[in-house]
């Protein structure tokens, strides 16, 4: 037939040849396709000024996809990339299929490619026909060939520059930091720093770079995508020259010598970055907001890779140009409208040195106390700014500069900085840090001193004086020690002496005071316990000041302190100032109605720490019960009020108290008792006013009874059985909860007669719609049960569990039959059964792991299933069904069967189907061959256990990061004799894969945790390392080569392992066979890390 059709092709004309190579073509082996490529170029295409027709183009393309990788192109390159050249339409589909040839069998000229580049602009085919061109031209060809296309990339704009385009730009850019162009860029170094300039035509060609440069950031439209280009450009060259260094290091040491006498005093690198900052500084100073976030992410590289040392900088070059940048970024903040970039870039360069800010200090907190201060940037900065000085021990001299600031500027005291957060956590901060008794006290002496000429001063504008923001965050950051109590102790009585005298008392200044009694409070740590001496001025003064903060309209200021005091309420400072806590709580009941939903936050507060204290053991004052009681009423309203917010955020809390806890049950159970009385539970539906105060104390004595608070279990199990049996689901299900945590809290402690009739009352409970909670619930009660009986619940009982569940009436016969859909049946579409969810969360709280006797499954695919499935929806009831398998349930098939014989179908569907729709799939199946691997549940043969880890190697786990996918590989090597051939069989599929990173990372993990469980390896591991690290070296993401270093790690571990168990003191050549290649490949793959690593 193929001779027969060859006759016409050679006799047909027009269009008819072509539709006769379409028909060759479906029918010829692989030879002839050959024949057919030759016949197509030389009749049809080859033609320079021909129009190529659409049919022939995809002809060509079809071609071209059953052509041999191997069919060398070489001849024909010049025909096949002109037709995108006179055909526009035509290029993508054929550029794609020639770049998917091998670069032996496929090399464009740097001509070719450059011309289709500039012709198709920033397509992603025209970006790899170029980089291929590039990748084996002549180091100085390749060079100027990237100056060319640079031009390109800069003037896309910002609407183009996607992350494809940058991937295409770091790629290209690398071409211009290769290892044989790096000592071009050592030799204009050294002409830098020497400050002179070569012959024309003597310069060498890597400064056309910079000319290149200069062009792009003169021009506007490019001028954008140019100061990008910088930043990728210095990234790249830092990387390269950390690389040409790591490598250098281990070279012999008069090499490393002689190298050592050539390198410029200063680092290449800084010397290239000055000359970026030149380039950038006239824009920088134009208003150029794209110059001023390239300059800060050069000073991040410089920063992050350490080529900021100014102490090896003879010539002060370093210095100077940090100085320069402060200068010129705090004349543009002066002069131009302020942006984020600005105070980024100056907290860059104020970690690599504080001394281009100290002369500075004064123009830069002027700059922060404007009306800009309250951004984000500038409060970090001003932060950072205090940091450093307080680590030079010099902050009284900063927070000088800034107070004089302050005072100087009109407005300095409203300052947006002042109350920005990020600054006042920092002030505190750095306040921290001060430990010397100089430093403490001359700070504060300083920030007082001002305070009091601010306050004798005329009337600023509202808000605490600027130095009152000042002093609050340093008194609340200071720590006292045992140096400087005294001191301190007189600096508090003259600031709380300075503050008292203020009247009348503003309310801005309640801050400052609560800053001072928190001192206070640290200073009065250091004395005696009043018991041995009597309490302190110091004391007594932090507690008036406490307490006028509790009377005053803000009683949540003192909070902190308060807290701190319940454990002491015997002591006379406390209890006054409970008391105050207690006469504010009872003047806000009196206003707003005695309802704890319409007290404020600060109040509901106080009233935790009000319960606290009538319930505090110790000292009892005259009508502390009284008063208990009171406060339970508020607590638990009988008037069937909703609002409990306190009780449950506090619940913890209150019950700490073992007399207020026990007053508390005790009118819980009582309200109990009236909500669940036949009366009111006989009616036919409750309103939800009715069933709200239900709902929220069985939630309330869920807590208590998880919280392990004793309680009387006799009637509170009646209650709870009662409130059970209502036909509300949310109170049913809460009531279920709280048996579930007392039968676990008493178990075997209960009668069996009250058990059997607990599980009958549980049982018809299971036999009403439930919801998936409500499930879940008498999962817990189950499990509960089966503890308080001692092992006396039979298999019996729990199958009439899950009949009730199924809607099935179980007799006397078990296990309870359940008809399903197979997994993936369920995964192509096939209805999931709606019993499924509640079933599995069942047995997933009620803690059942094996279902043998318990549950029979009758597993078929005669199940309709939807045309289009939602694939999310599949997975996960496929997931629970595979979860409920693992369970060991009984199969009804017509032969004895595994329910592992349905997991490579599973797998096999996983990995037609990839997507972030498996995760659900994954979790459960990892979980399930870990047990596998473990050997638990039915033993598994090894031949297909194998399979099955092959297949779960093979399938795609890119997305699924979080998950340890192949820890079963490990588990299951270390108790395996079959590993080493599971080895030999996963490097051979390593190695006979193509090089791409979706395929070849999930089966390098798994090679890498398998060798981790061995106690020996194999050549063919260490072939499969190679591969990988190969392979990782093409790729544009780390994690294959991170894939390779875990495979190579494991690796080492083996070889080294079994060098020292030989001996020490072993010659070099006696050593293990593998272990010089692999300290050789770890060195390669440390390199690599480098050069891919981001920043």
């Amino acid at each position: 037939m193929t001779q027969e059709l060859w006759q016409r092709l050679h006799t047909a004309e027009g269009d008819q040849k072509l539709e006769v190579a379409h028909d060759l073509l479906a029918v010829a082996p692989q030879h002839q396709i050959c024949w057919l490529f030759e016949w197509l170029a030389g009749a049809v295409l080859n033609k320079k000024n021909a129009a190529v027709p659409k049919e022939g183009s995809q002809l060509l393309c079809d071609v071209l996809d059953a052509l041999p990788e191997s069919y060398p192109l070489h001849s024909h390159v010049s025909w096949l990339l002109a037709l995108p050249l006179r055909e526009p339409s035509v290029a993508p589909a054929l550029l794609e299929r020639l770049l998917k040839r091998p670069p032996l069998a496929f090399h464009p000229s740097v001509e070719q490619a450059m011309a289709i580049f500039q012709k198709m602009s920033l397509s992603e085919c025209a970006v790899r026909l170029l980089l291929r061109a590039l990748e084996s031209a002549a180091p100085k060809k390749a060079f100027r060939a990237v100056l060319d296309a640079l031009p390109v990339f800069a003037g896309s704009g910002e609407d183009k520059n996607d992350s494809q385009n940058e991937e295409a730009l770091v790629a290209l850019v690398a071409l211009l930091v290769l290892p044989q162009q790096l000592p071009g860029f050592e030799v204009l170094a050294n002409n830098w720093e020497a400050a002179s300039e070569r012959a024309a035509g003597a310069e060498v060609y890597q400064a056309q770079l910079f000319s290149c440069l200069t062009k792009m950031m003169a021009e506007e439209k490019s001028r954008r995508g140019c100061c990008r280009l910088l930043v990728t450009f210095f990234a790249a060259l830092v990387k390269a020259f950390g690389r040409h260094r790591a490598k250098e290091q281990v070279r012999q040491e008069q090499r490393e010598k002689h190298l050592e006498e050539k390198k410029s005093p200063t680092a290449v690198e800084f010397l290239v970055f000055v000359q970026l900052w030149n380039l950038l500084k006239p824009w920088i100073k134009a208003d150029s907001d794209a110059a001023v976030e390239s300059l800060q992410r050069l000073w991040q590289m410089v920063r992050s890779h350490s080529l900021y040392r100014p102490r090896e900088d003879q010539k002060g070059l370093q210095s100077k140009t940090l100085g320069a940048c402060c200068g010129v970024l705090l004349k543009r903040l002066e002069t131009s409208e302020q942006s984020t970039a600005e105070w980024a870039c100056l907290e860059e360069m104020l970690q690599l040195d504080v001394a281009p800010f100290e002369s500075r200090l004064q123009r830069f907190w002027s700059l922060l106390l404007g009306p800009h201060g309250a951004s984000t940037g500038a409060a970090r900065l001003g932060a950072k700014l205090l940091w450093t000085y307080a680590q030079l021990a010099d902050l009284s001299s900063c927070l000088e500069a800034l107070n004089d600031a302050t005072s100087s500027q009109q407005g300095g005291a409203g300052s947006p900085l002042l109350a920005a957060p990020e600054f006042v956590q920092g002030l505190e901060d750095a306040a921290r840090q001060l430990t010397a008794l100089g430093q403490i006290t001359g700070t504060w002496k300083m920030l007082l001193k001002s305070l009091k000429l601010q306050l004798e001063g005329p009337q600023g504008p509202p808000g605490p004086p600027s130095s009152a923001a000042l002093l609050q965050p340093v008194l609340a950051g200071l720590a006292p020690n045992e140096l400087c109590l005294q001191p301190m102790r007189d600096l508090f009585h003259e600031t709380y002496d300075l503050l008292m005298g203020i009247q009348p008392w503003p309310a801005s200044m309640d801050g400052l005071l609560l800053a001072l009694c928190t001192l206070g409070r640290k200073l009065t740590s250091w004395e005696l316990p009043s018991l041995l001496s009597a309490a302190s001025s110091t004391c007594e003064r932090s507690r008036e000041g406490l307490e006028r903060l509790v009377r005053s309209s803000h009683p949540e200021a003192a909070m902190h302190c308060l807290r701190a005091q319940r454990d002491a309420l015997e002591k006379v400072e406390a209890q006054e100032v409970v008391t105050a806590a207690i006469q504010q709580v009872e003047r806000d009941f009196s206003g707003s109605g005695s309802s704890i939903g319409s007290m404020g936050s600060s109040s509901r507060r106080v009233a935790m720490l009000t319960a606290l204290a009538g319930a505090a053991p110790g000292r009892k004052r005259k009508g502390s019960v009284s008063e208990l009681e009171r406060l339970c009423a508020l607590l638990l309203p009988e008037d069937g009020g909703q609002d409990l917010a306190l009780l449950f955020s506090e619940t913890e809390t209150l019950l700490e108290s073992k007399e207020l806890c026990a007053a508390l049950m005790r009118r819980l159970k009582a309200q109990l008792e009236e909500l669940t009385s036949e009366p009111k539970v006989k009616r036919r539906r409750k309103s939800a006013a009715e069933r709200g105060p239900l709902l929220a104390r069985l939630r309330v004595l869920q807590r208590v009874v998880v919280s392990r608070v004793p309680v009387d279990r006799g009637q509170l199990l009646l209650l709870l059985r009662r409130a059970a049996n209502t036909t509300e689901a949310a109170v049913a299900e809460a009531a279920l909860m709280c048996l579930a945590e007392l039968l676990r809290s008493h178990a075997g402690a209960l009668e069996d007669s009250f058990l059997q009739d607990l599980e009958d009352d549980l049982r018809g409970r299971a036999a009403l719609p439930v919801s998936e909670d409500m499930a879940r619930a008498l999962g817990l009660c189950s499990k509960a049960l089966r503890r308080s009986a001692q092992g006396k619940v039979k298999k019996q009982s729990l199958a009439q569990f899950i009949a009730a569940l199924l809607g099935q009436e179980l007799g006397a016969a078990a296990p309870a039959a359940w008809r399903t859909p197979t997994p993936l049946a369920l995964l192509r579409g096939a209805p999931a059964p709606p019993e499924l969810p509640r079933v599995l969360a069942f047995l997933e709280a009620g803690g059942l792991t094996k279902l043998e006797g318990v549950l029979a499954l009758q597993m078929s695919d005669d199940f309709r299933e939807d045309g289009a499935p939602d694939l999310h929806v599949a997975t996960v009831a496929a997931a629970q069904l595979l979860q409920l398998l693992g369970k060991e349930v009984q199969l009804q098939m017509s032969e004895e069967l595994s329910w592992i014989s349905y997991l490579p179908d599973v797998l096999r569907w996983m990995k037609e189907n990839p997507g972030p729709h498996l995760q659900p799939l994954i979790t459960v199946l990892g979980k399930q061959l870990e047990g596998l691997c473990k050997g638990e549940g039915r033993p598994v043969p090894d031949k297909e256990l194998m399979d099955l880890l092959m297949a779960w190697a093979e399938q795609n786990q890119e997305e699924n990061e979080a998950h340890d996918s192949f820890a079963c590989l490990e588990l299951w090597a270390k108790r395996s004799d079959c590993s080493a051939e599971f080895l030999e069989r996963l490097s051979l599929r390593i190695c006979s894969l193509p090089s791409e990173e979706a395929s070849l990372r999930p089966l390098g993990s798994a090679l890498a945790r398998l060798v981790r469980g061995m106690r020996s390896s194999s050549s063919a591991a260490l072939v499969a390392a190679q591969r990988l690290l190969g392979a990782a070296e093409d790729a544009t993401r780390p994690s294959l080569l991170l894939c390779a270093a875990d495979l190579l790690l494991a690796l080492f571990a083996h070889a080294s392992g079994s060098t020292r168990s030989s001996g020490r003191g072993l010659r070099r050549d006696r050593r293990h066979p593998q272990l010089s290649q692999l300290e050789s490949l770890l060195l390669s793959c440390a390199c690599e890390s480098a050069r891919k690593a981001p920043g």
